[in-house]
């Protein structure tokens, strides 16, 4: 996901700390989720999707589909 909001931010033509400001953290918070050095669960990454513009649900549609993985599984499996 570091990839996904990276492009999210710069898409909305952000900097690190622009993007920081509005979700009241500092930027080596931004830097660090970027860099893969640390991950954000669920509420943090609607927070940054919100933050840059975007609709939480397509930017996780967009992280499913650059993985291949199916949303919806059938009843029974793993």
């Amino acid at each position: 996901m570091p990839v996904a909001e990276s492009n999210m931010r710069q898409a909305a033509g952000m900097t690190q700390r622009d993007l920081a400001q509005r979700l009241g953290r500092e930027q080596n918070f931004v830097a660090r989720v970027e860099q893969g050095q640390r991950r954000v669960d669920l509420v943090e990454f609607v927070w940054i999707c919100r933050a840059c513009g975007g609709e939480p649900l397509d930017e996780i549609r967009k992280i499913i589909d650059s993985v291949g993985m199916p949303i919806a599984r059938r009843r029974g499996t793993r």
